[in-house]
């Protein structure tokens, strides 16, 4: 068993942060710092560094916020006071001010891999850490001075973290060890000594969670696991063991339990269900549980009550009933919604119903209409995510302020809430509300993780930018400490950049990357570019460009166009570190494939270039010259690599892998920061120039992710896996920190100088926001309204207030009038009931004073009276003495005769027993002479069994001597054989060594490809997530083709009865085929005259074409010739002036030759100018053109009419066709009832029904059956199937309409053929003229029946018949 005492941080450290006693302090960086508000820099690092170093950093950081919530830890949430509660964020405790916002920090200790569980002493000064680590260990610091008093170790227990701590009253501590043994472990912390311990856990090794003292009897302990209740009482510093409490109870697993303010005990299980425990005995189950398998996931008592915290985030309160029946019984029930857990301001309203709405996150400085634009849009983003994610919410932890005016919760996606319940109102159904308590931090995202991916940090604005895997990017300001803007999106932001000025922001999404503008109160996209997953993407340092990853290629654009304006190429793995230099020249690239390569943009090549096979390079950067560039991967070392030779000119081992690397703007400091997995990020300040010391400060909770510095060198930012967010104040060694310590470089140089005078003009930042138009419109419209409706509630109010002083003034004299009245009544009856009182007085003391003799009298009688009876009992008391005496001496005589008798029996039974004595004593003496005989018997025999065990041993003896001997020639021999061996065994541990070299290189080969299978399994990720969308647009065309398959199923059935009626329909028309046949011919005739037509106005069209093509060229050929005919004449004319010149000069051959020459150069170099076309041949031609184009529109038009009055005729055919298949149909009627009434009226007449038959009926020739076009039949078919049924029944209308339409016509001339559709075939018009000529002859067969049955029943027939006449 150890125990440590370690002294307050802070203690014992020199100035320039190393430890003077490191036994005592092993942490330098442990030290609880305040809010960085200037004068004490309290964070001192722990040094490390190479042998010989001086073991100090070149830069000191100062926590001074933190944005994050680590919700694993057990109890994490605890208030100190009214207004002071402490989380635990990172690998830190914060100790957070609810109304200044200030944050304190107690630091996690050194080499320990992250804080597992906290505890709040009962009196508030003390609080304990629990750490996780080789050993579990658990901190205690002072919460007056945030300093360590003690640090808890113990060799009892074997586990590497404690799951759950606990503080006594009586300054004890309990710890639950984790797994495999699961102690409990007893301390008393002020000696730092553990008392006792002992495991809990069952045989199964079944996980425990909570462990706590009985508050109101500090020696009873228990703990809570799954299927485990154990209760011990600690006596003399053992723990003692209860009593099964569980009893015949089926095993459950326990979630949380409770002690209650009375000795009573509350459980919580994982199906949730309550179970309530007094004194160690089952009591109830509360009707009031949650159950519906909500797990109970934590408890905390209040006044009159406790609080439960559910899965699902459901926040329950329970009141005591005033009897026992029910115990418990709910009274309010809020459902803490993370979607509206966006914003410090917002609230949620809850009743007792589950049910619970939720307000969008809201950004400072909003206007109202814009704030309802941000809060729908906001939450529809929320729904639609929170769809889409299966995370479910659980409360970890609550805590009640001293007042029970608020309570904390913490949630396990890392947010904390603050939930207003008034004591007072604890008792009424009134509504509860929770809003945010610090900020909305990063939240689970895919995978349940909330890495954050993307940091940067804007220049001319105290901005900083972030985004997750929750699919949010968040806006913060690192000066106010608040979040400004957050909006989620529907896919992962794998990478982040800030435009210098604060306008604009470039993301990385799964599937695009955008470039948007931050606007006073969103975030609205500007620009898409395509490239996917982009993991790297940073803005140059005058925003004017921006660089992108896309795979291994990097792809360069300009910020205002969006224009690629570069792509480099070069990287065979993907590359996962971008750095612009500082004139914005240069770009250093680094990637999974070992290289680190300096791009020119000018030149668009490499200026250089290093590679490192097998090391996967995170982060390059490099110094304001170019000349230096640095670089760290997951070989745990640090390089500087000199540009543009590419020569390492500093390699240092760091111990850890590192992963992001940072240079101060100043080119003093240099940072980087830990990603070793399963241990806390830290970050490490070399010293810089590179000596290989440094100094390591404790920040997150997992491996950082990303880091920054801002332009001015004060602050760094942190963030990591984790899901948090840190910020540090830089303070330089010599006490310089951010712009005022930037006073020039070592040596004062005027670079250095230069520097600072530019950093110290840049210390304004920017106040300018953008805002859009109609948003600015909104605002200043709803300023107007508002400043209108003030100035109206203004003079309401005012004429209300005088209103309200008139009648009150009224009521006041009212009142007072009334009140005078009733004091002069109530004067008045004040004496009336002064006078009663005193006579009542006198009356009263006359009764008593008869009521007092009257007394006396009465006690005289009454003591007479028990006198006498008091006379009667002393005599009856003497005469029962006398009684007793009596009786006393009658029984003296019994008791004598008993004694007698018993005496007699004592002496016989000893008699009988002496007897018996003698006789066992006759049996002994007997059995011991036997023993002796025995003994003898045996002697004689050892004596002979030893005299033959003393001759075998000398024969084996000589036996083994002969045997040794032969041993002895043996082991020589293998002495011999030994030596031999031993040199072979030297040769084979020399193959050993050289096998276990080899196995070293493929240990560093297989690091090396395990780094490349989790970065491939980073791309699966993203590559599942594109599958699960894609499956997803799959299900949605499934769904669509199933519902098309239906539609599908249902029009076959259309079709089948559609079928069925097109036959019913030509069984009742019976065809007459053979005028069909005639009709098709004349169709066909008629489509032979049409397609004529059509021939011989292709044929003039194309004649048209040939003239026209022939008149252009003629009319160029024209031109042509004439501009020639016109350049001849004007060089002949010129010519002719030119050679009456040189005539002039015939006597003068000098004169004649230069004139001459110059009449060459002449009509050499002259241009002869083209004249103008004659106005004949344009007016010609122009006529020409406008007599075509005319006869173009007259055939247009003629066509167009044709086309319009065929359509036109159809159309009326087609209406015709429908009257008449109506009248068809009205005809069969009659004519059914006709043969009806016939039949049973007269037989003759049936006999005619039966005899007749229709022209063309079942006696017609045969050849007119087949000459049915079935082709046509089918299409006909065809199309009545693809449309609904009343279409079908319209289209076979209209082709017996068709046919009794052409009917009508004796002779069809050439125009006929305009009655049909350009789209019918031959054979469906012939089908159609079938159809006609049937529904003709069906008439002439009805006129026939109309004969027939009046000449049959002349008296009747006339009045039968007359629908058909009608």
């Amino acid at each position: 068993m150890e125990s440590k005492e370690e002294k307050p941080a802070g203690e014992g450290l020199r100035p320039d942060g190393a430890s003077d006693d490191a036994g005592a302090n092993g942490n330098g960086a442990n030290n609880a710092t305040g809010n960085v508000d200037g004068e004490n820099g309290g964070n001192t690092g722990s040094t490390k560094g190479t042998a010989g170093g001086s073991g100090t950093g070149s830069a000191n950081l100062v926590p001074r916020h933190v944005f994050g919530l680590k919700a694993d830890v057990a109890d994490s949430v605890w208030f100190l006071e009214e207004n002071l509660i402490m989380y635990p964020a990172g690998n830190n405790v914060i100790v957070y001010h609810t109304d200044t916002r200030v944050q304190k920090f107690i630091q996690g200790t050194e080499g320990c891999a992250g804080i597992t569980a906290l505890s709040v002493c009962p009196s508030r000064k003390f609080v304990a850490v629990a750490e996780r680590g080789q050993r579990a260990s658990v901190s205690i610091y002072d919460l007056g001075t945030l300093k360590k008093r003690k640090l808890l170790t113990t060799s009892e227990c074997n586990s590497s973290e404690y799951v759950s701590v606990c503080f006594s009253s009586n300054k004890q501590l309990l710890t639950l060890g984790g797994g495999p043994d699961w102690s409990l472990v007893l301390w008393q912390w002020e000696k730092a000594k553990a008392l006792c311990a002992v495991k809990v856990s069952n045989g199964a090794g079944a996980p425990l969670t909570r462990c706590s003292f009985n508050p109101v009897d500090p020696s009873v302990a228990c703990v809570t696991g799954d299927g485990i209740f154990k209760a011990f009482r600690i006596v003399e510093s053992i723990f003692k063991p209860m009593p099964n409490l569980l009893g015949q109870m089926e095993p459950k697993r326990f979630t949380a339990h409770l002690w209650l303010n009375d000795d009573r005990v509350l459980l919580g299980t994982d199906a949730g269900e309550l179970i309530l425990f007094e004194a160690g005995e089952y009591l109830a189950t509360l009707e009031c549980a949650p159950r519906n398998n909500k797990a109970i996931s934590y408890m905390v008592t209040i006044s009159d009550g406790f609080i439960a915290g559910c899965e699902g985030g459901d926040l329950r309160v329970y009141i005591a009933t005033e009897d026992d029946a029910g115990y418990y019984h709910e009274t309010k029930m809020l459902n803490i919604s993370e979607a509206g857990n966006q914003s410090a301001g917002n609230q949620f309203v809850a009743s007792k119903s589950p049910s619970a709405f939720s307000v969008a996150p809201v950004r400072r400085g909003m206007t109202a209409a814009t704030t309802f634009q941000t809060q729908n849009t906001q939450l529809q983003q929320m729904q639609q995510l929170q769809q889409e994610d299966t995370f479910e919410e659980t409360i970890m932890s609550i805590a009640v302020s001293p007042s029970e005016e608020f309570a904390v919760v913490a949630l396990n996606t890392n947010q904390l809430a603050r939930v207003r319940l008034t004591s007072s109102d604890l008792l009424k159904q009134d509504e509860m509300t929770s809003q945010v308590l610090v900020d909305p931090f990063h939240r689970q995202g895919l995978g349940n993780t909330a890495r954050i991916t993307g940091l940067d940090v804007c220049v001319r604005k105290p901005l900083i930018v972030t985004c997750g895997l929750d699919r949010s990017v968040r806006i913060w300001d690192y000066l106010d400490n608040r979040n400004e803007l957050t909006k989620f999106f529907n896919e992962e932001a794998h990478s982040v950049s800030f435009h210098p000025s604060g306008l604009h922001i470039l993301v990385g999404f799964s599937d695009k990357l955008r470039l948007m503008n931050l606007l006073m109160d969103d975030l609205r996209l500007a620009k898409e570019l395509p490239i996917k997953a982009c993991r790297e993407c940073q803005f140059a340092n005058g925003g004017h460009m921006f660089a992108a990853v896309n795979g291994n290629t990097i792809q360069v654009f300009n910020t205002y166009t969006c224009e690629c304006i570069r792509t480099m190429r070069g990287h065979n793995g993907k590359v996962r570190s971008l750095f612009w230099s500082h004139n914005d020249a240069q770009l250093v690239s680094a990637g999974m494939d070992g290289a680190v390569y300096q791009w020119d943009l000018k030149e668009n090549k490499r200026d250089g270039e290093y590679v490192k096979k097998g090391c996967n390079y995170t982060s390059a950067i490099c110094n304001k010259a170019g000349d230096a560039v640095f670089a760290v991967g997951n070989d745990a070392m640090l390089r500087e690599v000199e540009f543009p030779v590419s020569v390492v000119t500093k390699e240092i081992e760091s111990r850890s892998t590192l992963s992001q690397l940072a240079m101060s703007t100043s080119q003093r400091m240099l940072f980087g920061a830990s990603a070793d997995s399963g241990r806390p990020g830290s970050i490490r300040s070399f010293k810089f120039p590179l000596t290989g010391d440094y100094a390591e400060f404790s920040s997150l909770a997992g491996p950082v992710t990303r880091m920054r510095l801002s332009w001015e060198d004060q602050f760094l930012f942190v963030a990591g896996e984790d899901g948090t967010l840190q910020i540090f104040e830089v303070r330089e060694k010599d006490g310089r920190g951010g712009v005022a310590g930037v006073a020039g470089v070592a040596g004062g140089s005027p670079a250095g100088a230069a520097f600072d005078s530019v950093m110290a003009q840049s210390l304004q930042y920017a106040e300018e926001i953008l805002v859009t138009k109609t948003d600015l419109e909104e605002k200043n419209a709803l300023m107007a309204e508002l400043k209108s409706k003030v100035d109206e509630l203004t003079l309401h109010n005012e004429y209300q207030l005088r209103l309200k002083d008139m009648n009150y003034n009224e009521k006041i004299k009212e009142v007072t009038e009334k009140f005078t009245q009733e004091l002069e009544q109530d004067k008045n009856r004040y004496e009336l009931l002064r006078e009663e009182k005193n006579d009542l007085e006198m009356e009263y003391a006359d009764k008593i004073k008869q009521v007092q003799d009257q007394h006396q009298q009465k006690l005289q009688e009454i003591e007479s009276t028990y006198q006498t009876k008091i006379m009667a009992e002393v005599e009856r008391y003497q005469s029962l003495c006398r009684e007793r005496d009596q009786q006393k001496t009658q029984w003296d005589k019994q008791q004598q005769m008993l004694v007698e008798s018993h005496e007699r029996y004592i002496n016989e039974i000893t008699l009988d027993y002496e007897q018996q004595l003698q006789d066992d004593h006759e049996l002994k003496l007997q059995v011991v002479g036997e023993v002796e005989d025995i003994q003898r018997e045996f002697d004689e025999t050892m004596r002979q069994l030893e005299g033959d065990i003393d001759k075998e041993i000398e024969l084996l003896k000589a036996k083994y001597e002969s045997k040794l001997g032969a041993e002895r020639e043996a082991t020589l021999r293998f002495k011999g054989e030994n030596g031999i061996m031993k040199k072979k065994f030297s040769a084979l541990g020399k193959d050993i060594e050289f096998q276990k070299e080899d196995i070293k290189t493929i240990l560093t080969k297989e690091e090396d490809l395990l780094a490349q299978i989790r970065a491939l399994e980073k791309d699966i990720q993203s590559l599942r997530a594109e599958i699960r969308d894609r499956d997803e647009t799959i299900g949605d065309k499934e769904k669509k083709i199933y519902d098309l398959k239906k539609k599908n199923q249902e029009l076959e059935k259309f079709k089948f009865v559609l079928d069925y009626k097109i036959k019913e329909l030509k069984r009742q028309i019976e065809p007459r085929e053979n005028e069909i046949a005639d009709m098709k011919d004349q169709i066909k005739e008629m489509d032979h005259e049409l397609e004529q037509y059509h021939k011989r106005n292709a044929e003039l069209d194309v004649m048209i074409g040939d003239l026209r093509s022939k008149l252009d060229a003629m009319q160029k050929a024209i031109m042509t010739n004439r501009q020639r005919l016109t350049d001849q004449k004007t060089r002949m004319l010129r010519f002719k002036g030119a050679l009456h010149e040189c005539a002039r000069h015939a006597q003068h051959p000098e004169r004649l030759r230069s004139q001459v020459e110059a009449m060459f150069q002449a009509s050499m170099n002259d241009e002869v100018k083209s004249e103008t076309v004659d106005v004949d041949i344009k007016r010609e031609y122009l006529r020409q053109k406008d007599f075509l184009e005319k006869s173009a529109d007259l055939l247009k038009r003629r066509l167009s009419t044709d086309v319009q009055r065929h359509k036109e005729e159809n159309m009326s055919i087609m209406e015709r066709n429908m009257g008449l298949i109506k009248e068809i149909g009205d005809l069969r009627d009659q004519i059914r009832h006709t043969r009806m009434q016939s039949a049973a009226e007269a037989p003759e007449t049936a006999m005619v029904f039966s005899g007749a038959t229709l022209p063309g009926g079942p006696s017609a020739p045969a050849s007119s059956k087949k000459r049915s076009p079935p082709a046509a039949a089918r299409r006909i078919r065809q199309r009545g199937n693809e449309a609904s049924s009343p279409d079908v029944l319209t289209a076979a209308s209209s082709f017996s309409n068709n046919a009794s339409s052409s009917e009508t016509k004796a002779s069809p001339g050439p125009g006929s053929a305009t009655a049909f559709d350009d789209s019918m075939t031959p054979e469906e018009a012939q089908l159609l003229e079938e159809q006609r000529s049937e529904i003709g002859r069906l008439k002439a067969y009805l006129l026939q029946l109309k004969e027939q049955l009046q000449a049959q029943r002349p008296g009747s027939g006339r009045e039968k018949l007359a629908p058909i006449d009608a």
